[in-house]
């Protein structure tokens, strides 16, 4: 879920801070995975290029944590166990039996992309979008003459990258594991800010230092809606 959730208690903080010192306070964590538009970054380059909107957050620490993945396994013509009535499996079979040349085509491997079960051509996609995420980290950190004005968003970022799915909370958990700040903001790799707001002032209501009553509170959600992603993740 986006929100701003606590890591621990935080020290106090004006509502008029100055990025640098939000930087010290929050983190941004966003989670992406695999999808059919990849190795294209254009919807990461969206949704981090939103962050502008939030003064003094795009001076905080960004983390993006690449979902692994599952490879769908070719499937076999002649399977060990009995085939299910029904199937192509079980047709083929039938018309084995009977002598007859099966015309049943096995079809295709279907991509699951919300579980992450993806076919080799989709993985390698997949590999190339990492890499590029990863160059628009380094040309952001070093802040080259020759680098888009997209990779603006990648500024003070780094990507890391699961070896094997782990959906979204572990991903999420994989990406705190790295947080050293006392909040962090968790973000969806298809959300985007379409307005901004007081980030000082949000944290300030928040600091058990300054509002006691606050202890039990442990994340606020904003509401950020889809980022017009149809095309990217269709």
């Amino acid at each position: 879920m986006e929100g701003i959730h606590r890591t621990r208690l935080p020290a106090p903080v004006a509502a008029q801070d100055a990025p640098a010192e939000l930087a010290a306070l929050l983190t941004v964590v966003l989670v992406t995975s695999p999808t059919p538009s990849n190795p294209s970054t254009a919807l990461l380059e969206l949704v981090l290029g939103s962050l502008a909107l939030v003064p003094g957050l795009c001076a905080c620490r960004k983390i993006i944590v690449c979902d692994g993945y599952r490879e769908l396994a070719a499937r076999s013509a002649a399977p060990e166990a009995a085939p299910k009535p029904g199937t192509w499996q079980h047709r083929r079979v039938a018309a084995a039996a009977a002598g007859r040349t099966s015309t049943v085509p096995k079809p295709p491997l279907t991509a699951k992309w919300k579980s992450g079960r993806i076919d080799s051509a989709a993985a390698a996609r997949y590999a190339e979008y990492i890499a590029a995420a990863r160059r628009f980290c380094e040309l952001a950190s070093e802040r080259r003459p020759a680098a888009p004005a997209t990779a603006t968003g990648f500024s003070n970022c780094s990507v890391d990258a699961a070896g094997a799915h782990l959906g979204f909370a572990f991903a999420v958990e994989r990406g705190l594991r790295q947080v050293r700040t006392p909040w962090v903001l968790v973000m969806q790799h298809d959300r985007k800010f379409n307005r901004g707001f007081d980030l000082g002032t949000l944290l300030t209501m928040l600091d058990v230092n300054v509002h006691p009553e606050m202890r039990q509170v442990k994340h606020t959600c904003i509401r950020i809606p889809a980022a017009a992603a149809s095309e990217f993740l269709k």
